[in-house]
């Protein structure tokens, strides 16, 4: 599919500079810190966009610059760890060339099973699961690249994850590593806030205060509101700035909601778009997902349901044990919301944050499941 026919609104995968809308200022950060020696704690809301962030920095990153990027989301344990991490060497750099040549004997003198995605053609690392040899084979690979002659860039997102391996003070461990290391910076990026919190900023934990702090915010609206009239208009389709204004309060600027309602506007074939076409797109999407929804609200208590009703209503909540709040939804004790939102906010539907001037709240995290709720006071 050629650039001109591609829908300009990509959900998925980054596909480059003219699909990517500004973090200029968050770009500038990342190269200043990175070039200057600080290794980057990078956090963020799920779906707001840092993984769209660290590949749009990849792809911009100075010419003196490697950047591996690994996710170890669906890691469990180090063994797990050491496969992404060696996989994505394998992909990062061709065999054939210069580089890619000394990283890939390296990484076979380890000696693993290396296989290629049938799917995708992306080479895949293998080792088996000896934890006496693991943790030696991750400083390994260390080692060896503090050793060349350039400066490179881990990004491990979903940097969390670590806290649910089954080995001890993996984050004691690594951070050991990671202190000695002159030519290595890491990105640690995390969406799940209150463990990256956990993570970086308790100060009886070996990151603590180790690295700058980056945390992602919702980008610029009147920056994406140009961001979308440009992608429109464009490719020939009309869209007044009133329209885009709704668009993104409807989704709150929330960067996946905004490009998953513009795909499927684009994708609608509309060349006009008028306020009863991204309205029906946005039902459409609704209703869509109405199956999923049901079944967050099944897998709920009652209390929870309650609290979480309350939220999509309220948009933000401040004070959720307040007597006015409690009141005004007919809510139970304060112990009770206490417990609720703490289960909320393990099973991912509710996040808690804190406003420019320090002040927590909660809100939920779904903006398309925020909606339905809506409708179903």
């Amino acid at each position: 599919m050629s650039a001109t026919n591609r829908n300009p609104f990509p959900i998925s995968a980054y596909q480059g500079a003219a699909y990517f809308c500004d973090r200029k200022e968050e770009l500038q950060f990342m190269e200043n810190a990175l070039t200057n020696g600080e290794s980057i704690t990078l956090m963020a809301i799920r779906r707001i966009g840092k993984t769209g962030l660290i590949h749009h920095f990849k792809a911009n990153k100075p010419d003196d610059m490697e950047m591996i990027y690994v996710d170890i989301l669906d890691t469990e344990n180090m063994s797990d760890f050491l496969n992404k991490l060696s996989s994505a060497i394998l992909t990062q750099f061709k065999e054939k060339s210069g580089i890619g040549k000394k990283m890939w004997e390296f990484v076979k003198s380890l000696r693993p099973t290396i296989s290629f995605d049938p799917l995708t053609g992306a080479p895949q690392a293998s080792f088996t699961k000896d934890s006496t040899t693991t943790a030696s084979s991750i400083e390994s690979v260390f080692q060896f690249l503090e050793q060349q002659n350039t400066t490179f860039v881990i990004a491990i997102d979903e940097f969390q994850q670590i806290m649910q391996y089954p080995e001890q003070n993996v984050d004691a461990w690594l951070r050991a590593r990671v202190q000695s290391l002159k030519n290595i910076r890491f990105i640690f990026s995390g969406s799940q806030q209150h463990l990256m919190t956990e993570l970086f900023a308790n100060a009886d934990r070996p990151f603590f205060r180790s690295t700058a702090f980056l945390r992602l915010q919702k980008i610029n609206k009147e920056a994406y509101s140009k961001f979308i009239y440009n992608q429109f208009t464009a490719r020939g389709k009309k869209i007044k700035s009133s329209i885009i204004n709704e668009i993104l309060d409807w989704t709150e600027v929330h960067t996946y909601y905004v490009q998953q309602l513009c795909n499927r506007i684009y994708a609608s074939g509309a060349n006009n778009i008028t306020n009863e076409v991204w309205r029906n797109q946005a039902a459409s999407l609704i209703k869509e997902q109405e199956i999923l929804f049901f079944s967050f609200r099944n897998m709920l208590s009652k209390n929870q349901w309650e609290i979480l009703k309350a939220i999509a209503k309220e948009g933000v909540v401040y004070q959720p044990t307040s007597t006015k709040f409690i009141k005004k939804y007919n809510l139970n004790t304060s112990a009770t919301i206490i417990k609720a939102l703490s289960k909320l906010i393990e099973t991912g539907l509710v996040f808690k944050d804190y406003n420019h001037n320090g002040v927590s709240y909660y809100s939920m995290y779904d903006v398309f499941f925020k909606r339905w709720s809506e409708q179903k006071q």
